[in-house]
């Protein structure tokens, strides 16, 4: 029985019912040639095999993060090069630094991220940015969080206004967080934004009825917060809460507006100038990207409450939602709506960027 063509030159002959000489009825083949068809196909089917595992999502993910690291060992490179010219170069040291964060040498980061912020007089904000990542890296974390204060410090010059969208409850150090919103505040300036949480608990603080209504929204863990117990001293609420605190709360704006965005808590009414918008509208409106439409006056809106469960900022040009879950175990984000830059922290201190362009100013 004649074995089946194949379309390679070798296989072919090997399938040939003519022997060699061009007469007389065939001979057997030898065992080797036989073994090298069984080879060869068994070739052919594994290079199949390959073509097509290559094909599937975790292969593809794994081929991007083989490039990522290639260019990231290039970068590398490049910078050392630059830098074995020019040891004070503040860029190169800057990008090295990066590049070895991102390869898992947080040690070495950190040191190239010193270096970064040694040689920029005055320190640049870029440079201390840089450095306080490569300090989350390497898990020195009171060192990552006086870093980003003197960020701060560095770019409080001509900065634009910093919008803080929520504050209290869902977590266990409202306290401390208000207290770093106020200092911040005397560092760079700084919009808290009012939301519903806040709304809820400034009612609570005038009128004790509305204490329940605060508690389900999570009011427990903000009392917790500041040294409340179940069963241990009853006191007045505002007794719990200092007085800075409340006054910082009832200092926050309904919403802020720029010459090119709108800055709320959750939503809008379209057809309303920002002056008329409700309060149900501005810290209760729920987000449905299928339904959205642009506000009015043509500005990019920025605004939270609804949780994107995908972590992912919801970027539907002329509205962006930057809360991404981090409640439940996403992420907390960061929007610079001058670059469109985005970074984002999850609750155990991992740091991301993301690509691209969200929520920039139109040009």
């Amino acid at each position: 029985m004649a074995l089946p063509a194949f379309p390679f030159p070798v296989l072919e002959m090997a399938s040939s019912e003519t022997p060699a000489d061009g007469g007389g009825p065939r001979g057997r083949r030898p065992l080797w040639l036989w073994a090298a068809v069984g080879l060869a196909g068994l070739l052919l089917v594994a290079a199949a095999l390959v073509a097509w595992l290559r094909q599937q999502p975790g292969a593809r993910s794994r081929a991007a993060a083989d490039r990522l690291a290639a260019q990231l060992t290039e970068a590398g490179k490049h910078f050392r090069q630059v830098l074995a010219s020019d040891p004070t170069h503040g860029g190169a040291n800057r990008g090295l630094s990066e590049a070895l964060r991102h390869q898992g040498q947080a040690k070495e980061a950190v040191r190239f991220g010193r270096r970064a912020v040694r040689w920029s007089n005055p320190p640049s904000a870029e440079a201390l940015l840089t450095l306080a990542e490569a300090y989350v890296a390497a898990k020195r974390l009171p060192d990552a969080r006086k870093t980003l204060e003197q960020a701060l410090d560095a770019a409080a010059v001509d900065n634009p206004p910093l919008a803080a969208v929520i504050h209290i409850d869902r977590g266990p150090h409202s306290r401390r967080v208000l207290d770093r919103l106020i200092a911040l505040a005397g560092r760079c300036r700084l919009v808290p934004l009012l939301g519903n949480h806040e709304e809820v608990l400034l009612a609570a603080l005038r009128d004790i009825s509305q204490l329940r209504r605060w508690l389900a929204l999570g009011g427990g863990d903000t009392l917790r917060s500041y040294g409340w117990s179940p069963g241990g001293p009853r006191r007045a609420l505002a007794d719990w809460i200092p007085q800075p605190h409340q006054d910082f709360l009832a200092g926050c704006r309904p919403y802020y507006e720029t010459a090119s965005h709108l800055f709320v808590h959750a939503g809008f009414v379209p057809e309303l100038a920002m002056a008329e918008q409700p309060g149900l509208a501005l810290r209760r409106r729920v987000t449905d990207a299928a339904t959205a439409r642009p506000h009015g006056s043509g500005k990019v809106a920025v605004g939270g409450h609804t949780p994107q469960r995908s972590g992912e900022v919801l970027d539907l040009g002329f509205l962006v939602c930057i809360d991404t879950n981090c409640v439940h175990g996403g992420w907390l984000t960061a929007l610079d709506t001058g670059s469109g830059r985005v970074w984002q922290a999850d609750r155990s201190g991992r740091l991301r960027k993301g690509s691209g362009q969200v929520g920039a100013a139109p040009a």
